[in-house]
């Protein structure tokens, strides 16, 4: 709608068959979205960005930001194979992962308290031990180096502990750490959960999903949490636990010690 307005205000007509002189009915440019843009004066917004949060403006004074294209992308630090709920083995998603060109990959299948993922220590161990093993070939077989991390999913109760004791927590090289069930907790409560999370010094590296999932306040079925509401805890225990820039629990300077909205 607000490039429809921009058309109405250059005596133009815009619809899903193209740009139009509204006087006379004729056609001036339908070929491709980017002759449109010009025609308007503005720069082509990418479909992802069209949201409705300032990046018209953006457009028409050419400082659109640029995407992030799948080229940029490093690595991935959270992934599940088919031990818990993914697709793919590990070694597929390990061989995957290199023909993408990353530099890292981390493998991190649910631990034991999300219990439909029937994740054990046996099989936790034996991951690791086979992770290890295709980093020793990864590195002799003279292809791109890579480095693999063996991390594992936590599940945030709902008190805030999470899975497994410190001692098998200390072996892993990342964990992320979600909310996967009790969504509809008050805000202060679910806030001081996931500060507990974060809080822990062997547990959290990601915290993931204060919202179930949701994105662009988009919620899907699972979804109705909602992390915000003064911190009370100091920021500096924490500070540590990346928390996706997908997520709607960031840290603020508006409240007390920081305020998480």
């Amino acid at each position: 709608m607000a490039v429809r307005e921009i058309a109405v205000r250059r005596k133009l007509k815009l619809s899903e068959y193209g740009l139009f002189d509204p006087s006379s009915g004729d056609l001036i440019v339908s070929a491709t979205e980017e002759e449109v843009y010009a025609r308007l004066g503005m720069a082509w917004v990418p479909p992802p960005l069209r949201e409705n949060t300032g990046e018209v403006r953006a457009a028409l004074r050419g400082e659109l930001p640029e995407l992030v294209q799948a080229g940029d992308v490093r690595g991935d630090l959270h992934t599940h194979t088919n031990l818990t709920d993914g697709v793919g083995t590990l070694e597929e998603m390990v061989t995957t992962a290199r023909g993408r060109g990353y530099e890292y990959f981390a493998v991190t299948d649910h631990a034991p308290n999300l219990f439909m993922q029937r994740m054990t220590l046996e099989k936790m161990l034996e991951q690791r031990d086979q992770l290890r093993r295709l980093e020793g070939r990864l590195a002799g077989d003279g292809g791109t180096a890579m480095t693999l991390l063996h991390g594992t999913e936590l599940n945030i109760a709902a008190d805030g502990t999470v899975d497994w004791p410190e001692e098998i927590l200390a072996g892993f090289d990342v964990c992320v750490a979600s909310v996967h069930s009790h969504f509809d907790q008050p805000r202060a409560e679910m806030t001081r959960r996931f500060l507990r999370a974060c809080e822990n010094p062997w547990s959290t590296s990601s915290a993931t999903r204060p919202r179930g999932g949701s994105a662009g306040g988009r919620r899907s079925t699972s979804t109705g949490a909602s992390c915000s509401g003064p911190a009370r805890r100091p920021a500096p225990r924490w500070r540590s636990t990346a928390i996706p820039s997908g997520s709607t629990c960031r840290p603020s300077t508006s409240g007390p010690r920081g305020t998480l909205a």
